[in-house]
């Protein structure tokens, strides 16, 4: 017996809630922080982008923002003006200069102290307190993911950034990074192996509308940038378009006024149901908080600008 009308539904609606929050994840939060978390629910979240199969967080958050501080010019890493529209589609993640993640453009909030301050009694000096510092816990070589800047080697102080800090990213989100593959193949082994689901059901339930969750978002780089726009006085091709049904479900049609406004929690267009099914939710549980927005008049001075 074959697909029916309501096999490909169910397909669609598990697409469609992976593609979704994982999006959210390594676009609104890891790659522009448009809202906060504490550090344990932040591994949640980096739980929920891996399962986009789209490398680790770390990795997408700084291939991201280098695609925003160089819009279609030499150094952005997937422009259909610079390269050709199969590269800036398929081609650039598997490139080979592409594979690290280029650490200088990972988001500030991912970083950690590179040592702890902890304090010792000294009985000598009536249990006065002595301030020591020891390096912050890393993780070892081999579970380290390929970087720009070696964390193992030295510490990260990037265009001070920092305040003259000296900060590291944070163990747990490079631990994700290198072991990005897990938490599908993990899920995956749960429905057979614990909730007893057969393989066929498996395979194509999950396994075949999850693998095709990077096609279109990776065809995101491609669609809002084409290269017979006219380009904003920075170079930029970036347009907004309400024609690609999957980009307005997701809330990610207005992609100019992402550009002016990386940092929204929640798009200006008509619906935003990234929004309403995913970040509203963890404001109000309390899981989130501190959504970034802007008010008309930043809007209008972006806009004569």
């Amino acid at each position: 017996m074959g697909a029916t009308r309501w096999d490909a539904l169910r397909m669609f609606t598990v697409w469609f809630f992976t593609a979704s929050p994982a999006l959210v994840a390594n676009h609104r939060f890891f790659a522009h922080n448009a809202f906060k978390v504490s550090r344990v629910t932040r591994v949640g979240v980096a739980i929920v982008a891996c399962l986009g199969l789209q490398y680790g967080p770390c990795w997408w958050s700084s291939k991201h923002r280098r695609h925003h501080k160089h819009c279609d010019v030499d150094d952005d890493p997937h422009s259909w003006m610079r390269t050709s529209i199969w590269y800036a589609w398929l081609g650039w993640p598997m490139a080979y200069k592409e594979q690290c993640i280029d650490t200088e453009y990972v988001h500030p909030s991912m970083f950690v102290d590179a040592f702890t301050t902890t304090s010792s009694s000294n009985n000598e000096k009536d249990d006065q307190q002595q301030q020591q510092q020891k390096p912050t816990f890393r993780l070892p070589q081999w579970l380290m993911p390929p970087q720009s800047i070696d964390d193992t080697d030295s510490d990260i102080d990037i265009d001070e950034k920092f305040d003259g800090r000296k900060k590291v990213l944070a163990p747990e989100m490079l631990l994700m990074d290198k072991l990005w593959w897990v938490p599908s193949v993990s899920l995956q082994l749960g429905l057979y192996y614990i909730m007893g689901f057969p393989a066929r059901s498996i395979f194509l339930y999950y396994t075949a509308p999850v693998t095709w969750v990077p096609i279109p978002i990776l065809l995101f780089n491609v669609m809002f940038h084409p290269p017979d726009q006219t380009p904003t006085s920075k170079g930029c091709y970036a347009l907004d378009s309400l024609l690609d049904p999957l980009t307005f479900l997701m809330g990610e049609s207005h992609h100019e006024d992402h550009h002016a406004f990386p940092d929204r929690a929640k798009r200006p267009q008509l619906l935003d149901l990234s929004y309403w099914l995913f970040i509203a939710p963890m404001l109000a549980l309390g899981l989130a908080w501190d959504p970034k927005t802007y008010n008309h008049g930043a809007i209008k001075r972006s806009k004569v600008a």
